[in-house]
């Protein structure tokens, strides 16, 4: 009644029942070793035609329950959380990969291009099946940044982790993002680097290379800004945002030509933050 929508947050291939229950469909490393990078991390192997299509059958099913859903997000999907090109030799990928690029080795660019290519099929398939049900997608990440606090070149992180932030953000037709969100959290990069860059305004800089480089490739995807108010901790220390520094990263946002987006209510009405939150709109 007040016009707020109802976002749905959903993994894109990390279910720990379902990797349980069919071995075949996991993300390997060489010899057939599933591949386990954290806690709670169990991924599936975008180049399993059973997996995509029962994560398509997932994304109806939640929304043929769920049909006051206004939008379906998928939360910082990866594939390489070790950044070393191992992942995925499930036998399924390796058997497509030979067919597209015969002779090519694991490891190689041509393998490199490929397991991007495949991952970022699967969130297309994501966003096509919210399509399906008349409902918006989204998908939210972290792009990660140096140590002088520019973007890292996408294709280094293409080529480590399998996500492409360009082709994610220019894919269209039905199969478009409908909003992309990139999390810009000064006091998480702070915490890993220890350099002054990182501070609350630093958010507007970083935001608008986001943006622009988003719309330079053709992205019509609804761009969205996302910071926060919580404590990280990294290499190099602890940091949580003060409230004033919680209102400048605000003041800073309005800069952006973007949406933006905070983490979380909680954190805010605990810290009695409402007002520095509020200064975006101000």
């Amino acid at each position: 009644a007040q016009g707020l929508r109802v976002v749905a947050v959903v993994p894109l291939n990390n279910f720990q029942t379902v990797w349980q229950a069919n071995s075949s469909w996991r993300v390997k490393q060489a010899g057939g070793v599933d591949y386990l990078p954290l806690a709670e991390t169990y991924l599936l192997s975008a180049s399993v035609a059973a997996y995509k299509t029962w994560y398509a059958g997932f994304i109806n099913d939640l929304i043929t329950r769920n049909p006051t859903v206004d939008v379906v997000e998928a939360v910082e999907p990866t594939l390489d959380y070790s950044w070393n090109g191992i992942v995925d030799q499930n036998p399924s990928a390796i058997a497509v990969f030979n067919s597209q690029y015969p002779g090519s080795a694991v490891g190689s660019q041509n393998w490199l291009n490929f397991r991007s290519k495949e991952f970022i099929n699967l969130v297309a398939l994501f966003n096509q099946s919210v399509h399906a049900k008349n409902k918006e997608s989204a998908l939210v990440h972290t792009w990660t940044v140096n140590s002088n606090g520019t973007l890292m070149d996408n294709t280094t992180i293409k080529n480590s982790t399998a996500f492409d932030f360009i082709a994610v953000g220019t894919l269209s037709d039905t199969q478009k993002t409908d909003y992309f969100v990139s999390e810009f959290i000064w006091q998480q990069w702070f915490s890993e680097y220890g350099t002054s860059v990182f501070n609350p305004e630093w958010i507007a800089t970083i935001g608008n290379s986001f943006i622009n480089i988003l719309r330079n490739a053709g992205s019509t995807s609804k761009l969205i800004v996302h910071a926060e108010i919580s404590n990280f901790s990294g290499s190099y220390t602890s940091r949580s945002p003060t409230k004033a520094e919680f209102g400048r990263t605000m003041v800073a946002t309005k800069s952006l030509s973007a949406g933006v987006s905070v983490y979380d209510y909680n954190q805010i009405r605990t810290q009695g933050a409402f007002a520095e939150l509020s200064l975006w709109a101000d």
